[in-house]
């Protein structure tokens, strides 16, 4: 989602309006864009709309090193496809074109958890082994981040309820079409009722974890004596989507959060850090 696929309804990644990391615009609300307001130097943000890099390959190697700057997300990226692994190595590699990088502080938002569970809607998700895979990555790269790093304030954002991707994708006939016609987000395409309400369940159950995640990682770093680092659990999407009606997906495939869905998540986030 932070690659910012077809957020402009085309087969671009808007990577300059990803509500995290893009550097948009007064007319297209991001995080960078919000900090720009209050300070001069808002470094490593990216800056124009990209095709996919290796589009037969995601979500391996979709990065864009000279725009895509710090912005690391990968179309299609999922812990179980390897993409905590790259993306650590990007950050890595691009934080070296700032040269006072370790100087300044950072913040750095991680929300990687639709691509890996929105097939979940026949149990619970705890079960599986995929789940395994997810929660140890999480803690991987947060033991990656925190013991490379300091100054660097870390979001760990949660998930709303995807069953309402499926509502408004049943809600309007062309998008209903499409969703019969390619298998683009697992159940969420064609699930049934039951199905989404165990969707929803398991959603709840990953954001629980996530918080879990924050609070474990706030005693460890405390016991270490570390005030530079902080990692935060950022639940502004927790439970919502019910009022979200079309305008919040893509006009291309009906999926992919949309611009104005991206301006708004970068309003939620920059009100969720202030609390």
């Amino acid at each position: 989602i932070t690659a910012a696929f077809s957020a402009r309804s085309d087969v671009d990644e808007a990577r300059d309006i990803s509500w995290a990391i893009g550097e948009g615009s007064a007319q297209n609300l991001t995080l960078p864009y919000l900090l720009s307001q209050y300070s001069a130097k808002v470094e490593g943000a990216s800056t124009r709309p990209v095709i996919p890099a290796d589009v037969f390959n995601l979500p391996h190697n979709d990065y864009h090193p000279k725009t895509d700057n710090l912005n690391v997300a990968e179309s299609e990226g999922s812990a179980n496809r390897g993409s905590f692994d790259e993306e650590w190595a990007f950050l890595a590699s691009g934080a070296k074109k700032y040269a006072d990088f370790h100087d300044q502080w950072k913040v750095l938002t991680v929300w990687m958890m639709a691509n890996d569970f929105d097939g979940d809607c026949d149990g619970p998700v705890e079960e599986t082994a995929h789940y395994k895979v997810w929660e140890s990555k999480v803690d991987e790269f947060l033991t990656n981040v925190t013991t490379s790093w300091s100054k660097i304030y870390i979001n760990l954002v949660s998930t709303l309820d995807l069953s309402n991707i499926h509502r408004i994708q049943q809600s309007k006939a062309g998008c209903k079409l499409v969703h019969k016609l390619i298998d683009e987000g697992g159940c969420i395409d064609y699930g049934n009722s039951t199905q989404m309400q165990m969707l929803d369940r398991n959603i709840h159950w990953l954001n629980t974890r996530q918080h879990k995640f924050a609070q474990d990682w706030q005693t460890k770093l405390k016991s270490a004596g570390r005030t530079d680092v902080a990692v935060v659990a950022q639940p502004f999407m927790e439970g919502i989507g019910s009022q979200f009606d079309w305008t919040f997906l893509s006009e291309l495939d009906c999926f992919h959060p949309s611009a104005k869905a991206h301006q708004m998540l970068a309003i939620g986030l920059w009100d969720s850090t202030k609390r």
